[in-house]
């Protein structure tokens, strides 16, 4: 059965393989889904946003999925983690090349990554692929916004405070 903190699913990525946590309720009827990106951290970030958010969206009939990004969580080595390289490029080579970074990770790679997520989605049995959301925090929330404008079928973005921080220089 559904365990509280959600079941490991993996989701490929080109050649990597992302991990997530699945909470899927019981349904005859096909659900809307909801893919959740965490913030820039590297770590086993939000353990009590997840067990928060999953169990709560499941209880109300959607099938939720938290995904690690290539290189953070357990999605640990699959890839670098974008933070990891932001901050390299931040201590060599200073500040501007650090944003100039982030803004191509967050275009390319990190976006990969939820586009995969959204398919994986899609391809899970119980799934209305009409009725698919992607939520995120931090930087998973400007991934959303990014997401949702990749995939015009998206039913919903939704962004907690999205890149507040770097917003006006990204």
């Amino acid at each position: 059965g559904q365990v509280a903190e959600g079941d490991t699913v993996t989701v490929m990525s080109a050649a990597l393989q992302l991990r997530g946590l699945l909470w899927r309720p019981e349904s005859a009827q096909p659900l809307p889904a909801v893919l959740f990106l965490h913030g820039g951290g590297c770590g086993d970030m939000a353990a009590d946003a997840q067990r928060a958010l999953g169990p709560r969206f499941a209880s109300r009939g959607y099938v939720f999925l938290w995904l690690y990004r290539r290189g953070a969580g357990a999605s640990r080595g699959e890839g670098e983690c974008a933070l990891q390289q932001i901050s390299r490029v931040r201590a060599e080579q200073g500040a501007n090349a650090a944003m100039r970074l982030h803004v191509q990770l967050m275009t390319t790679s990190e976006l990969d990554d939820a586009m995969a997520g959204i398919a994986a989605l899609r391809a899970t049995a119980g799934v209305d692929p009409a009725r698919i959301i992607v939520a995120g925090h931090s930087n998973g929330g400007q991934l959303a916004i990014l997401a949702a404008e990749r995939d015009r079928t998206i039913r919903a973005a939704l962004n907690f405070s999205g890149a507040a921080a770097l917003w006006s220089q990204s």
